[in-house]
């Protein structure tokens, strides 16, 4: 069987003009860098786990963070740092082992995790 291809300016015709029939999509509104950051924190496992753990566990040392969370401890690091940005969490020094003689723990933050999801909520609702 022999298929004939129509020449190019008999296919162009046939077709012209159907894109403006079809309705152009909506524009989301802007991502805001509040939003992009509670995108990050709720969508991570790690940092949810680590938070849970600051929680249950205050005055915890970032190695000690990574292996109840199960990552290794500059993934929870990275994680405690961008908790710590959002107020969630605190780190605190204190003279100890650590580097320069003090050694570094992570406690609760002043911060609520209900703005978090309230940035999330406020986006979704188109507010």
């Amino acid at each position: 069987m022999n298929y004939v291809i129509p020449p190019r300016s008999n296919r162009s015709r046939s077709v012209a003009g159907t894109m403006a029939n079809v309705p152009a999509r909506s524009h989301p509104p802007a991502i805001t860098e509040a939003l992009r950051d509670a995108i990050r924190l709720m969508g991570s496992e790690p940092a949810a786990a680590i938070l849970r753990a600051v929680v249950t566990s205050p005055g915890l040392t970032t190695r000690e963070a990574a292996v109840l969370a199960g990552t290794s401890e500059s993934a929870a690091l990275r994680h405690l740092k961008e908790l710590a940005r959002h107020e969630l969490v605190q780190q605190v020094q204190t003279p100890g082992l650590g580097r320069g003689g003090l050694a570094t723990t992570w406690h609760l933050g002043a911060g609520d995790p209900q703005t978090v999801v309230d940035v999330w909520l406020r986006h979704v609702r188109g507010q």
